[in-house]
């Protein structure tokens, strides 16, 4: 904007130069009009140049004035020289600084005074002129300085500004996706100097308290000297310096340690606590630069915000969230790793871990009991295994370590020490509780594929569970028989559907305040003919793994939706809608959508009646999971999602799903009370689904303060041991019974009177 301002005046000047011509030529002598002539193209020289370099040196103004005095001594009339004085006034007013200024039009004013002084001796007594005419100009001349230098002001602020805007809107793009810390205080400190450069004069530090004296970590801007430390004084530790104004208590300390006398300005770093960012410059701080670094300051903030954010994102991708050991996907990415580096298969060794009795502890003391336990049991594992072994939870009580650079002797020493440390007793909320763990334990060979040494692991602490728990059982090829326990209990559960041992349980899902059950939770039980009811625990994995899971999911849908319908008919003035899970291998079936159909058909439920529900994980890992659901949707079956808020894309979910309702992860419930992290998790996701128009669930409620916080919060409906355990489709209508009678009651606790009414 300035350049092409100077440009338009540029030609101004230069065209009323040459407007004088005709006077030039009308002279009669040669050679003062070789000397007019000759001055102006001095003065369009000189304008050029500092056109072309951007500057006006002091001796330019020099040669001006007395181009000025020559021109119009040359002229027959001095006043015809007033319009290229004027001409030269709006150029060289967008040049220099206001001193400058004043100097250039009193060197022009003093070449108009010369000029009459010296009109009667170059053009002789008999030449009169009115000195009146020239003279009288003198004050307009300083006027239209004042004007110039305003427009120059408003034309030089107006492009600092646009041109700290560009670099804002640049670093913003620039540090989109950029999750290094270094690179993102790289990108900010170029936007820093680019601002400075920008706004002349102006500079920029940052600095950090590192014990009793603050240490320079970035600076931008011309430094006379720039030190490596403040003194501490310079700060007013009475603010806190916790919020943006000026907590500074000496700026002629930093002056000092600057090496200039500069007005200084104090900003809150947001990027870190205890830091600041000071902005100076000589005389005054225009306000929108102080604007554009603090704007520059919260930008980098929020990118390092992002980062520590992409980091913690990026250990919850490959940690468990509850112990914080790797889960499932970091552990075979870390087996393929030692695998392949490894220069002695030999030494890799895989122990398989899995809970004897863990259930027993869920029942008996809770699911929050529970959880401490896993806990404990992960530390344990971290203790006996060493820093460079690889620990995992798997799911559910299940764990593994990869040991590697480890004989076999070792190996079965820290599965030994491992097996004795986890079965000592542990304080669990105010109860001693002691489990058992079996461990199966396998050797790498040359050649061997992953799969089959993680199989070979999971067979051998079978076998360990088989041969009566609590023990540690190395891998030997026998173990692969046709009669061992491993195998024939994979072959009795791929029979269980058809042998009619599975058996569906419903846990009820209240509704918040009011208590009244509006669905039912279907959770499968293995009536196993020699082992007795095992629970999802025991089995889904291991029906995951080998297939099995499609014909239990089956049964479990026909079964769920049978209940569903005869509940309505039986009750048809009470809705009451099921909710089946729903894993990645029977979404990935083709043929998934139209059994959906056909179980509805086959058994006369309503479509509103049916819920789907699933994990994110299991979004995430079927590809063509989001068409089918969305077809789903299309039926009218609800979309659930379970264990929210323990995924890695729970805000991806939500939008790219039909998703009816979000079942809030009970570990954030167990400790929402105590907890403010879990507390703003849950706060989070009901305002969420709010806004959404998406229901919310809350998993795991054991106590009445729970209920009280989750009601407080806007939960929509809650789900736990406090109302129920699952229960059978038989003893399920009684339950249904009490509810609907306690729930007509006022003032009373419900939760306590439902779960011991049944």
């Amino acid at each position: 904007m300035t350049e092409g301002t100077r440009w338009l005046f540029t030609w101004l000047a230069i065209a009323t130069l040459l407007l004088t011509i005709p006077a030039i030529l009308a002279s009669d002598t040669e050679g003062v009009t070789l000397i007019a002539l000759t001055t102006g193209a001095v003065l369009i020289a000189s304008w050029s140049y500092g056109f072309v370099m951007g500057r006006v040196p002091l001796v330019l103004d020099l040669i001006d004035s007395v181009a000025f005095v020559a021109l119009a001594l040359a002229l027959p009339d001095p006043a015809a020289a007033l319009g290229v004085v004027f001409g030269a006034v709006w150029l060289r007013g967008l040049y220099g600084s206001t001193t400058r200024s004043l100097v250039r039009c009193t060197l022009y004013s003093l070449a108009l005074v010369t000029t009459v002084l010296l009109w009667a001796p170059v053009h002789g007594p008999t030449a009169v002129i009115s000195p009146a005419t020239t003279l009288g100009t003198i004050p307009t001349v300083f006027l239209t300085f004042v004007i110039v230098r305003q427009l120059s002001i408003v034309l030089r602020s107006r492009e600092q500004s646009m041109r700290r805007d560009r670099e804002l809107a640049a670093t913003g793009s620039l540090l989109l996706g950029v999750v290094d810390e270094a690179d993102i205080w790289v990108i900010g400190w170029a936007a820093a100097q680019e601002i400075c450069v920008a706004t002349p004069g102006l500079r920029v530090v940052r600095v950090v308290r590192d014990g009793p004296a603050l240490r320079v970590v970035g600076a931008s801007g011309e430094f006379a000297v720039l030190p490596t430390e403040l003194p501490a004084e310079v700060i007013d530790t009475s603010s806190g310096g916790s919020t943006t104004g000026s907590p500074m208590a000496d700026p002629s300390a930093l002056d000092s340690a600057v090496g200039a006398p500069l007005a200084w300005a104090c900003l809150a770093s947001n990027a870190q606590a205890n830091a600041w960012i000071f902005v100076g410059a000589p005389g005054k701080i225009p306000a929108e630069a102080l604007v554009a670094v603090r704007a520059l300051s919260n930008q980098v903030s929020l990118a390092l915000r992002n980062s520590t954010v992409q980091e913690e994102l990026t250990v919850q991708v490959s940690s468990d969230p509850l112990t914080g050991l790797d889960n499932r996907a970091s552990f075979m990415t870390k087996l393929t790793a030692i695998l392949s580096s490894s220069t002695d298969a030999g030494g890799v060794h895989i122990l398989f871990l899995d809970l004897d009795d863990f259930k027993d502890v869920n029942d008996l003391l809770g699911h929050r009991a529970g959880n401490e336990l896993l806990i404990e049991v992960a530390e344990r594992m971290r203790a006996n295994t060493g820093p460079k072994a690889v620990c995992a939870r798997l799911g559910g009580a299940e764990f593994t370590v990869v040991l590697a650079g480890v004989e076999d002797s070792g190996a079965l020493s820290i599965a030994t020490a491992l097996g004795r440390s986890i079965a000592e007793p542990v304080l669990l909320e105010g109860n001693t509780a002691q489990v058992g763990v079996s461990i199966g334990i396998a050797t790498a060979a040359a050649g061997i594929e992953i799969e089959e040494l993680v199989h070979q692991a999971d067979v051998a602490m079978y076998a360990a569970k088989a041969n009566g728990k609590n023990r540690v059982q190395v891998f030997e090829p026998g173990l692969l028989r046709v009669d061992n326990p491993r195998v024939t209990f994979e072959w009795q559960l791929a029979a269980a559907a058809a042998a009619d041992e599975l058996v569906v349980h419903y846990q009820p899902i209240l509704d918040l305040p009011g208590l009244q059950c509006t669905a039912v939770e279907a959770l499968v039980r293995w009536q196993h003919p020699e082992r007795g009811l095992l629970f999802p625990g025991d089995f889904i994995d291991i029906a995951e793994r080998t297939g099995a899971i499609i014909g239990i999911g089956a049964f479990v849908m026909r079964r769920a939706c049978l209940d569903a319908a005869a509940w309505r008919t039986a009750n048809p003035g009470f809705p009451l809608a099921v909710h089946v899970n729903v894993s990645a291998h029977e979404l990935d079936r083709e043929g998934f959508v139209d059994s959906i159909i056909g179980c509805l058909a086959d058994t006369g439920t309503l479509a509103k009646d049916l819920i789907i529900e699933l994990t994110e994980t299991v979004v995430l890992d079927s590809p063509a999971a989001i068409g089918r659901l969305r077809a789903i949707g299309a039926l009218g079956v609800g979309i659930a999602i379970d264990d929210f808020g323990t995924g890695y894309a729970s805000l991806t979910s939500l939008r790219a799903l039909p998703v009816d309702i979000v079942k809030i992860d009970m570990s954030f419930v167990a400790g929402a009370v105590s907890n403010p992290f879990d507390r703003s998790v849950i706060e989070a996701i009901v305002r969420l689904c709010a806004q959404l128009g998406v229901a919310t669930v809350a998993e795991g409620v054991e106590r009445l303060d729970q209920q009280r916080l989750l009601e407080a919060l806007g939960t929509g409906g809650v789900q736990g041991y406090r109302y129920s355990r699952p229960l059978a489709a038989a003893d399920l209508i009684g339950w249904l019974e009490a509810n609907r009678a306690a729930t007509g009651g006022a003032g009373t606790d419900v939760g306590g009177l439902l779960r011991t009414s049944v």
